[in-house]
C-alpha cells in the first residue's frame, strides 16, 4: 500500500512574539491563531484551527501573563480529531499557578508497538506493500483510542523565587480497541485498501487474542484517575518564551482505587528542563 501524507500549515496570524516585542500589553489581548488543513491517506482530510489570548493586566506584568487561554478544534474526515481546551492563571487565589485543560482525541489509527520499550520488535515491512511478501497490513501496529482527560495543576512558592510546590489530579478515560478498517477503507481503490483484521490482525489483536497478554478486562480501556505532589525549581527568565533557566520536578504520582481506578499504581518521577 503506497502511502501519501501532505501537510500544510497556513498561517494568518502572527504567533505571540512575547519576549521579542518590547511595547508593553495591557488587559486581554488576542494571541494568534493558525488553522490546519492536512491530509493522511488512511484518515483523510484533517481541518481546523486553535486560537489563544493573554491577559496582561496592567503593564507591570508584562511580559509574563495573568491568564491564558488556549483553544484548539480539529478534525480528520474518518473519525480521529483533537477538541482541546486549556486555561491558565499566575494569580489563582492570590499568587498560586493554576493550569486546567480538557481535551477529547479520539485516533481511530493510534501507535501501538507493545510493551517491552525499545527491545519491542518492529519491521516497517509489516506495513509496506512493497511486493516482498513481507507485507501485512498498514495498521499493523495501530489501535482505536478514543481518550478523555480533564486535568488541573497548582503550583506555589515555598522559598524564595525558584523553589515551588506543585499539586495536581487528572481524570482520563480509555477507550480502547480494534482499527475500523471498513471506515478507513471508504473512499479507497481497491489495490489500496487494507485487509480486516479477521483476516489479518495486528499487534494489538495478537496482544489480546492469541497471546493473552491484554486481558478481556483491560482490552476495551478504562479509567486513569491520578493524584499527583511535587517539589518544583523554576528559573525561567520568561516562562512563555524561556531563553535561559532550570525548569525541574520532582514528585510522585498515585492512582488509588477510591478515584474509581480499574487498576491502581503509583510512580515517582524526574524531569528537568534546561534553556
Amino acid at each position: 500500500m503506497k502511502k501519501c501524507s501532505v501537510f500544510i500549515m497556513l498561517l494568518i496570524f502572527a504567533l505571540p512574539l512575547t519576549g521579542q516585542e518590547k511595547k508593553e500589553k495591557t488587559g486581554w489581548k488576542f494571541g494568534g491563531a493558525l488553522p490546519a488543513i492536512t491530509f493522511d491517506s488512511n484518515l483523510g482530510f484533517q481541518y481546523g484551527a486553535l486560537a489563544e489570548f493573554f491577559n496582561y493586566g496592567d503593564p507591570s506584568v508584562y511580559p509574563d501573563f495573568i491568564d491564558h487561554t488556549y483553544t484548539e478544534v480539529s478534525r480528520f474526515t474518518k473519525g480521529s480529531g483533537i477538541y482541546r481546551m486549556m486555561y491558565e492563571s499566575n494569580r489563582f487565589l492570590g499568587k498560586t499557578y493554576l493550569c486546567v485543560d480538557l481535551s477529547y482525541l479520539p485516533d481511530k489509527a493510534y501507535d501501538f508497538y507493545g510493551f517491552n520499550g525499545y527491545e519491542s520488535v518492529f519491521n516497517k515491512n509489516w506495513m509496506k506493500d512493497l511486493d516482498d511478501g513481507l507485507y501485512k497490513t498498514g495498521m499493523f501496529y495501530r489501535l482505536e483510542r478514543n481518550q478523555f482527560r480533564i486535568k488541573a495543576d497548582l503550583q506555589g512558592k515555598i522559598s524564595g523565587k525558584n523553589l515551588k510546590w506543585g499539586a495536581g489530579f487528572a481524570f482520563q478515560n480509555f477507550m480502547l480497541g480494534s482499527v475500523d478498517i471498513n471506515r478507513l477503507n471508504k473512499g479507497k481503490n481497491v489495490e489500496d485498501m487494507l485487509p480486516v483484521v479477521t483476516e489479518q490482525p495486528g499487534l494489538y489483536e495478537i496482544y489480546r487474542d492469541s497471546l493473552g497478554i491484554i486481558s478481556s478486562n483491560e482490552a476495551d480501556g478504562g479509567w486513569v484517575n491520578t493524584l499527583k505532589a511535587a517539589v518544583v525549581w523554576d528559573s525561567r527568565d520568561n516562562r512563555p518564551n524561556p531563553m535561559k533557566g532550570l525548569w525541574s520536578e520532582l514528585g510522585v504520582e498515585i492512582a488509588p482505587s477510591f478515584l474509581g481506578n480499574d487498576w491502581g499504581f503509583s510512580k515517582f518521577y524526574i524531569t528537568h528542563r534546561q534553556y
